[in-house]
């Protein structure tokens, strides 16, 4: 394990030196650790209480091998892959490091479509987005980058953008 976990700042070059926390000369504070609680870091293996979040479409192979590389938990965003491409990333990703790794996937039962309650959020929000088409276009900011006029119409604006 690194020693920037378990111990407070590093040592001094010579004795005859002041310790950067105020230690006495000659004499040298004890080591304290950085982070007390070690129960994570030596669960999963890693040097540094870090876990890179298991971003699905945004992490990448190489960035979850930096994070294992500096001593944290490099993570994979499994959810939407097909399993094919879940053990390549991972192939790839031990090819990159010896470190430990997560793999992150979404375990829950998918929603059922409910017509009424669809409806019901979408009358509340009605008020909003229709006030939206009124709103003069020099006011509207960003409307550009808006997929829809109305959000829940159905129809796209993308081959058409304004500006």
């Amino acid at each position: 394990m690194s020693d920037s976990i378990s111990n407070a700042g590093p040592e001094p070059s010579a004795p005859h030196r002041a310790h950067a926390v105020g230690a006495i000369a000659g004499q040298w504070p004890e080591k304290k650790p950085m982070w007390p609680d070690r129960r994570l870091v030596d669960l999963l293996g890693i040097e540094h209480p870090l876990v890179l979040a298991p971003m699905a479409g945004l992490g990448t192979v190489e960035l979850a091998a930096s994070v294992c590389a500096g001593g944290g938990l490099g993570s994979l965003g499994c959810v939407g892959l097909q399993p094919e491409l879940v053990m390549k990333a991972v192939d790839k990703l031990r090819t990159l490091t010896g470190k430990p790794i997560n793999t992150n996937f979404f375990c829950h039962s998918v929603a059922r479509a409910d017509r009424a309650r669809e409806a019901n959020w979408r009358d509340r929000l009605a008020p909003i987005t229709t006030n939206w088409a009124s709103i003069p276009r020099s006011r509207q900011g960003s409307r550009r980058f808006c997929r829809s006029t109305t959000p829940f119409a159905g129809r796209s604006n993308r081959s058409s953008p304004r500006s």
